[in-house]
C-alpha cells in the first residue's frame, strides 16, 4: 500500500469517526410533553376542571383552540353551572394509530349516576405536546 492509499484511508477512517462521534453527541431533539395517551388523560383532567367551572383558560393548554372539541366547549361555557366537581377518568386506554387514543372515559359527579363512553380521542401535535382536537364515540 503507497502512503497516498494509507493518507486517504486514514483521511476516511477520521473523517467517518467524526461524523459518527457527531451524530452521537449532538443535542438530541426535543421530545414531546407526553405521549398521546398520557396527554389525552390530562386533557380529560383539564376538561373535568371546565366542567366544574366553565373557564375555557382551564384546558387552553390541553386542547387545540383552532379544533371542532375546543370550539364545542366554548360553546358550553357560559351555561355551565357550578356545582359537585366533575372527574373524567380515562380506562383501557390504548393507541390505536398516530394520535388516536382509545379508551373508556367515566364522567363521575357526586349525587349523579356515572356516565360511561368509549372514545377515539384525536390528538394533533402543536409543537412537541399532543392536543386533543376532537372526541368521537368508537366503534
Amino acid at each position: 500500500m503507497t502512503g497516498r492509499v494509507r493518507l486517504a484511508a486514514a483521511w476516511l477512517l477520521v473523517t467517518s469517526l467524526l461524523g459518527v462521534s457527531w451524530l452521537l453527541v449532538r443535542d438530541p431533539p426535543p421530545t414531546q410533553v407526553a405521549g398521546e395517551t398520557e396527554a389525552a388523560a390530562e386533557a380529560l383532567n383539564a376538561w373535568a376542571g371546565f366542567a366544574n367551572t366553565g373557564d375555557l383558560r382551564e384546558v387552553g393548554d390541553f386542547f387545540a383552540t383552532n379544533g371542532p372539541q375546543f370550539e364545542m366547549l366554548r360553546s358550553e361555557a357560559a351555561r355551565i353551572q357550578t356545582g359537585n366537581s366533575y372527574v373524567f377518568e380515562l380506562t383501557s386506554a390504548e393507541l390505536v394509530a398516530e394520535g388516536i387514543v382509545r379508551g373508556i372515559v367515566t364522567v363521575s359527579r357526586n349525587g349523579e349516576p356515572d356516565q360511561v363512553f368509549r372514545w377515539d380521542i384525536e390528538m394533533v401535535r402543536e409543537g412537541h405536546r399532543w392536543k386533543v382536537w376532537t372526541v368521537r364515540t368508537s366503534p
